[in-house]
């Protein structure tokens, strides 16, 4: 039998903080330096990697969500709750028929795992794409992966996917990303050879 989330989960004060600073905040979504300094004010030379990872932990516990963007040039993750209607806008127009919309998931923790067919993206710890697959269930070919010596952090450290049906737009979905990493494609080097043209 399966405990009530808030039985077998011991609530983190921060979440408090971050729960009481959202429910009065209307300015969109926030990165996770932004949330430490202007929620929780953590000075940013104190804001290592564990200090990092339990902000995101409290966030993924509230209903956040992040996705990748833009940020002066440089490519950042931002936080949003899941029930933001202008995330739900943003999302129906970059819609392509055929695809869904990319989703991010931790590559370490099982639960997370995507159980769709789709393409997946695995990145490093620096946030640079390593390696790209495609799989009718993406969960199965993670577990492939994972007994490998490279499915370890900081080899990999994020990762998202593209829920795709259809095994022909999978598999070119997949193609076109491989060939568009050149000699980028670490783990995908193989692949990239074969679709050089």
């Amino acid at each position: 039998m399966r405990l009530r989330y808030e039985e077998q989960h011991s609530i983190d004060e921060w979440e408090n903080f971050i729960e009481e600073f959202f429910s009065a905040y209307d300015g969109g979504d926030m990165t996770l330096a932004e949330i430490a300094r202007d929620v929780l004010r953590i000075d940013e030379d104190k804001l290592d990697r564990p200090t990092q990872m339990r902000i995101a932990e409290c966030l993924r516990n509230l209903g956040f969500r992040k996705r990748r963007a833009m940020v002066r040039g440089d490519r950042t993750y931002r936080w949003t709750r899941g029930d933001v209607e202008n995330s739900k806008d943003t999302a129906e127009a970059s819609r392509i028929e055929g695809l869904g919309s990319i989703q991010d998931f931790s590559p370490h923790d099982e639960e997370e795992w995507p159980t769709t067919s789709g393409v997946y993206l695995l990145y490093d710890i620096s946030d640079r794409l390593i390696y790209i697959g495609q799989s009718k269930n993406i969960k199965n070919r993670l577990k492939q992966h994972f007994e490998k010596f490279w499915f370890k952090s900081p080899i990999v450290e994020q990762a998202s996917y593209i829920e795709i049906e259809d095994d022909t737009l999978r598999k070119q979905v997949e193609a076109i990303l491989i060939k568009s990493l050149k000699s980028n494609a670490v783990l995908n080097y193989k692949g990239v050879d074969s679709f050089r043209g």
